[in-house]
């Protein structure tokens, strides 16, 4: 993928083999950059730019993903969720045995809560028919990282991104600020690991090197 801003002479070149790094020194241009992908727009935002996979232009929303506030990772944003039902509900379908071995729990289930209705007068019913995903939502099912280091936290981030829409890229705003250099190395190992891209916006520049890592620099 290649990201290409009007006024960095440099287009922007990720994969799954790197780590991409963009150096923006300049405040203002560092603001624009930043407001512009959070934006979703392309050639509207206020830095514009492009998106490519190849020779094909791509659209923001549905390959970048902006993580601009690293102390609240969207770890329960409704679009991560859904993705996350949508993915648990596709693996239980392309396991039979699986499903039918739900099915019969869920069976199970109704017909106790019906034994329990027996003892009243009126007749109740379950009006909706068994779906993972309603399930998944009336329990509160969700990622779960149970520890407080943003480090932690920031690996396990990962991990969902590389179950659940490891198409996408993800950008984080000066993570650099954030961690060791023994952790910035082990998330980095992590991503490659994983085989998802991610892009750092950075607003000062590192001297130190990586083998990790594909700097750019304004």
């Amino acid at each position: 993928m290649k990201i290409q801003f009007i006024d960095l002479e440099y287009s922007v070149e990720c994969d799954a083999e790197f780590v991409s790094v963009l150096q923006v020194n300049d405040a203002r241009l560092f603001s624009k950059i930043v407001f512009s992908l959070a934006s979703g727009e392309t050639l509207k935002a206020l830095e514009p730019y492009m998106i490519f996979e190849g020779e094909t232009e791509i659209k923001s929303k549905e390959r970048l993903m902006l993580i601009s506030d690293l102390i609240y990772l969207p770890l329960r944003d409704r679009a991560i969720v859904t993705k996350l039902y949508e993915r648990f509900n596709a693996l239980i379908f392309e396991d039979e045995e699986m499903r039918i071995s739900l099915e019969e729990i869920n069976n199970t289930l109704i017909d106790k809560l019906a034994e329990v209705g027996f003892q009243l007068q009126g007749e109740y019913d379950f009006t909706l028919e068994w779906d993972a995903r309603k399930y998944l939502k009336t329990f509160d099912f969700g990622v779960c990282i149970d520890s407080d280091l943003l480090f932690d936290k920031l690996i396990g981030f990962l991990e969902v991104a590389s179950d659940i829409f490891p198409e996408k890229l993800l950008i984080f705003v000066n993570l650099k600020s954030f961690l060791t250099e023994n952790e910035l190395v082990a998330f980095y190992q992590a991503v490659i690991s994983l085989k998802i891209q991610v892009l750092l916006v950075e607003s000062w520049e590192d001297g130190r090197m990586f083998s990790q890592e594909r700097k750019i620099s304004n």
